[in-house]
């Protein structure tokens, strides 16, 4: 037998200082690590704020449609009190005027803490289904415009992000 070093089985020979990782597969790692980290906080930015805040303007949206819905329906009118941080849905009966609305579907809602103060304000859906002019801009916490609900008198409630 030869004084030759033992062979790994790829053929490379073993030797005791082959134990751990070099100085170029550390940093290798590291900035593949640091590009995934990266990508991820610009994916999501501000960790879904802004998601939040267009679905509570989404909501809004539809809550605003069902009210129209049953005012057609019940033939009654419907007033939305909005709030700087939720809204109220008042239907209107004869004897006892405006008075919280009945229908479990439309009862009053408080936006999350996610979202900036909204401007207070009310809209009245007529039993014909016509509904006050209104725009209604939905923020985020730091007061940035996110989405925008709006009527402009025809009817038709819209929503842009």
């Amino acid at each position: 037998m030869t004084g030759s070093m033992p062979k790994l089985e790829t053929g490379m020979p073993s030797s005791s200082n082959n134990q751990g990782f070099t100085l170029i597969e550390i940093m290798v790692v590291l900035m593949i690590l640091s590009i995934t980290i990266g990508t991820a906080v610009l994916a999501f930015g501000d960790f879904g704020r802004t998601e939040r805040v267009q679905s509570e303007a989404q909501r809004f949206q539809m809550k605003l449609n069902l009210a129209k819905k049953h005012a057609i329906i019940e033939n009654l009118a419907y007033r939305i009190d909005v709030a700087p941080h939720g809204y109220r849905i008042m239907s209107f009966s004869p004897p006892n005027n405006w008075q919280p609305a009945k229908n479990k579907n439309l009862k009053a809602y408080t936006f999350p803490e996610s979202m900036g103060a909204m401007k207070k304000a009310s809209i009245l859906i007529q039993p014909s289904g016509e509904i006050t002019p209104f725009s209604f801009t939905f923020l985020n916490t730091k007061d940035k415009a996110v989405a925008t609900v709006e009527n402009h008198g025809y009817g038709t409630i819209s929503l842009q992000k």
